[in-house]
């Protein structure tokens, strides 16, 4: 599971015990575990959205051994680098 997170993953992950001293221990603990699992969540989806990436592209690859006009043509209607970039941007991982 190692490979699933970047060495940066919980940088910035810090709660200042001064300042949060007032507030039940229950909340902040579920506060971390929410946070720690969408941050797991996250790095699965960016590195599911990369084989997902690969794999399309190894599509087109075996159909233009079958038909060497497929690439061609999906260049002009394939929407999925499209796609793919607007999750990029929306989700901010550059």
């Amino acid at each position: 599971m190692k490979e699933f997170f970047p060495a940066n993953a919980w940088k910035g992950i810090s709660i200042s015990t001064r300042m949060m001293k007032h507030v039940p221990s229950g909340i902040i603990s579920a506060t971390c575990n929410w946070q720690k699992h969408f941050t797991v969540f996250e790095v699965t989806l960016r590195n599911a959205l990369c084989r997902v990436e690969e794999i399309h592209q190894e599509m087109i690859t075996v159909m233009g051994w079958m038909n060497r006009d497929v690439p061609e043509w999906l260049q002009q209607t394939d929407r999925f680098g499209t796609v793919c970039y607007q999750i990029r941007e929306t989700m901010q991982w550059g």
